[in-house]
């Protein structure tokens, strides 16, 4: 859809992104956008834009917070990004990050055709990302990563994603990004030099954005990590690892259940959503956890129950 307004463009990017003013927009202003969402809390937008200026201000960081960081892909023009007293020039094919807690601007020299990723901010500290670092750092278009990004980016925005790929996609974006910040050394330090509190706080957070990868287990975890099992395992104790992921996965699905933005997927589905290879071994940890069974929680709500955050 065609945007000719400043005013209906701000608004726009706003409820695509993160609240955002528009400084500059010339006579003749045009652009759009086209959205595409997928799990662990991404999100992709194309946008093709004359020249014009964006800012995060400072009113939008104290009153209205994201947990989210804006990766910016520049496929065509040139665009500028400045925040705290960095800037960065994008042009065909670099990439930069924009983080929403600090205030930072975005001009469009002219005609501009970028790839704007929304990526959750405890997903890059989970592995690894320091965001006051990685922040309007050049991610060059010479990276494999960065590539390779760009054209997965450009697939899912152009056709609907088959719910059944929508997990592994989201994995293989996520591994791809963190690729690039590798490429560029914007990763820290292995999470063992951190004190105890801070090692659990980032893998509970790694934990959290990779719930719906039915490969994850003690061994992943404790690889990405750079740690032992049994160094997790002492991390985590009274509790154990295991039961902490199974959890955090049956909260997701009784959240999904109850929530009509999954109506239409069957309660299998939204298991398999979560990370559960198999539906039966879930129902029973279900009923354990909550009492009741899915078809319970959809059909009644189950007033009164355990409230799941």
């Amino acid at each position: 859809m065609r945007i000719q307004h400043a005013d209906e463009w701000q608004r726009r990017i706003s409820e695509s992104f993160f609240p955002l003013a528009l400084s500059a927009a010339p006579d003749g202003f045009h652009a759009t956008i086209r959205t595409t969402d997928l799990p662990r809390g991404m999100r992709i937008s194309e946008v093709h834009v004359g020249r014009t200026q964006v800012r995060r201000t400072e009113r939008q960081v104290r009153t209205q917070p994201s947990d989210h960081v804006l990766a910016l892909f520049q496929y065509e023009g040139h665009a500028i990004v400045r925040q705290a007293d960095r800037e960065v020039h994008l042009e065909g094919g670099s990439a930069t990050i924009a983080d929403p807690t600090e205030p930072y601007d975005v001009t469009m020299t002219g005609d501009s055709h970028q790839m704007v990723f929304l990526v959750p901010t405890a997903a890059l500290r989970a592995a690894g990302a320091d965001i006051s670092v990685i922040r309007t750092r050049l991610l060059p278009g010479t990276s494999l990563s960065v590539r390779s990004l760009s054209a997965l980016a450009s697939s899912l925005v152009a056709a609907d994603v088959d719910p059944a790929e929508a997990e592994g996609i989201a994995a293989a974006a996520f591994d791809l990004f963190r690729g690039a910040l590798n490429s560029v050394g914007a990763l820290e330090a292995p999470t063992r030099s951190l004190t105890h509190e801070a090692q659990l706080r980032v893998i509970k957070d790694f934990i959290e954005a990779n719930l719906g990868d039915q490969e994850l287990d003690l061994e992943l975890i404790a690889r990405a990590h750079h740690v032992s099992v049994r160094h997790l395992a002492d991390l985590f104790a009274p509790e154990t690892p295991g039961a902490y992921i199974r959890r955090a996965r049956l909260e997701r699905v009784y959240r999904d259940l109850t929530d009509p933005a999954f109506a239409t997927m069957t309660a299998q589905q939204v298991s398999g959503r979560w990370g559960f290879a198999s539906y039966s071994t879930m129902l029973r940890a279900f009923r354990r956890e909550f009492d009741a069974s899915p078809a319970d929680v959809r059909a009644v709500g189950l007033p009164g129950s355990r409230k799941v955050p």
